[in-house]
């Protein structure tokens, strides 16, 4: 005798996310020209390579004055699949607006004018999947002096 029925008990298999938060290192950040404000510069990371922007601001350093977009200021984890750059713009708390700029490499530039010492550029670049494991671009290297 067969008996034949419908299983009502949920799968076993966890479908939960999984995510963590993973802060700047000081070798990333391209110090002769920015500097992280605050110590809580981080990017989430959910399932192992899905990268969101969590709270990343930059001052200029040496306060007002232009950056200009030729060199990279921060390594972020490459992309998986990026064929050509992704751009946007962001505005300063002082209201400048930055062009920002992530490579298919996982570097962010950014272009645009700081009114005072105080202005900060909060970044939130574009939601991507990146490559696993997760791996920083080696070139450029920053010179970081002592930065937390």
């Amino acid at each position: 005798m067969s008996i034949f029925g419908y299983q009502s008990d949920p799968p076993s298999t966890d479908t939960s996310n999984q995510q963590s938060v993973v802060r700047v290192a000081a070798t990333n950040i391209n110090s002769t020209i920015v500097s992280l404000v605050g110590t809580s510069a981080t990017y989430a990371v959910v399932n192992e390579n899905l990268i969101l922007p969590h709270n990343i601001q930059l001052q200029r350093v040496g306060g007002a004055g232009s950056i200009s977009e030729n060199e990279p200021v921060l390594k972020i984890p490459i992309p998986l699949t990026l064929d050509s750059p992704v751009v946007w713009t962001a505005l300063t708390t002082e209201g400048n607006l930055c062009r920002c700029q992530l490579t298919p490499l996982g570097l962010l530039l950014i272009e645009g004018d700081f009114s005072s010492d105080q202005d900060t550029l909060p970044i939130h670049f574009p939601n991507y999947v990146a490559r696993t494991p997760l791996e920083i671009s080696r070139t450029p290297v920053f010179n970081n002096p002592l930065q937390p």
